[in-house]
């Protein structure tokens, strides 16, 4: 009996060394959206959140989320109480820009890693494609590993494959206006400015009331004081911390190189030129966050190292040209 169970047993084990010592999967997707959208979708690890097949299925689940949720180093872990969806945490440990994020996921506290891939390209007539892949490889005699993989490919692939679907729901039934960007490098002039500084929550209604009103203060000023502004209006953007939910910036217009008069409000003083990345935008304000955001994966992807806060240029009048035709300039100072 003895001899039997060990002939078995060494059966057994034959079987399962000849089961695939690698797992690779990958499911594919075009998308009917920009792929600065897409690809904010998956970066954005709160936004990844609405599309994973694995966080549908369990409302209730618990979510904590790392000091950043986008980019290098964004972190979330769950636990939930269905057996399907367990336990475990996920972090991004690479981020290219618009092409490709990696991330490394744990499992119900296991310390071996799991990496999944994210590719993004350009698709036909604007739209864009997703490639998402796991591959995991064993060891000769990793037979728990290898055994598992007979159960997990089939729900991982079908996992994937319903996730993008979910991304592709999302992404291309967003409202999106009329947009496009072009960044490079470039340089801004010395301006002197009249300004007015402003310390305010970020709720965006009371921002627009509260940037018309402080507009129309400074061109009262200009036209009581018989100022000559030599440029377009501009903002500076000196903090944005929907966190703390605080803003900070100031409205100005430049003017020529004289004494003008200054108010309790009404301020001058200069602003020192120098070298830029400069994003031309062309369409609605409301699109500015698309622009940042391309705005910071371009540095992040050469290495470039910002020297100032940002400066908003309208360079038409939004009373003028259709909100399309809007062109708004930022320059970032490096």
């Amino acid at each position: 009996m003895k001899s039997v169970l060990i002939v078995v047993l060494i059966l057994l084990i034959g079987a399962v060394l000849f089961l695939p010592k690698e797992m690779d999967i990958s499911r594919s997707i075009e998308i009917d959206a920009p792929k600065d959208i897409v690809f904010h979708h998956a970066s954005d690890l709160k936004k990844f959140d609405k599309w994973s097949y694995w966080n549908s299925l369990d409302p209730d689940m618990k979510i904590e989320w790392g000091e950043i949720t986008e980019g290098i180093g964004a972190k979330f872990s769950w636990e939930s109480e269905m057996q399907e969806v367990g336990k475990g945490e996920m972090t991004i440990i690479e981020h290219e820009p618009m092409k490709y994020i990696k991330t490394k996921m744990l499992f119900g506290g296991s310390l071996e890693p799991f990496f999944a891939e994210l590719f993004f390209e350009d698709g036909s007539e604007g739209k864009s494609r997703v490639k998402w892949t796991m591959n995991v490889q064993h060891g000769n005699f990793d037979l728990i590993g290898r055994t598992m993989t007979l159960f997990l490919e089939g729900m991982i692939a079908e996992a994937y494959q319903n996730g993008l679907n979910k991304m592709k729901e999302i992404t291309e039934n967003l409202e999106l206006p009329e947009y496009s960007v072009d960044i490079k490098k470039g340089t801004y002039d010395n301006m002197l400015i009249l300004a007015i500084k402003d310390t305010t929550t970020c709720d965006m209604n009371k921002i627009q009331e509260d940037y018309t009103n402080y507009m129309n203060q400074l061109f009262d000023h200009f036209q009581k004081n018989k100022i000559d502004f030599t440029g377009m209006p501009m903002t500076i953007q000196h903090t944005w911390d929907p966190e703390n939910n605080i803003y900070i910036y100031e409205i100005a217009l430049p003017v020529t190189e004289e004494r003008h008069p200054e108010t309790e409000e009404i301020y001058l003083r200069r602003i020192v030129g120098g070298e830029a990345i400069i994003a031309e935008q062309m369409g609605s304000y409301d699109q500015l966050s698309r622009t940042y955001r391309q705005l910071e994966w371009y540095m992040q992807e050469n290495a470039i190292k910002i020297k100032g806060p940002p400066i908003e240029m309208y360079m038409n009048n939004p009373s003028e040209v259709d909100v399309s035709e809007l062109k708004t300039r930022v320059y970032y100072p490096i």
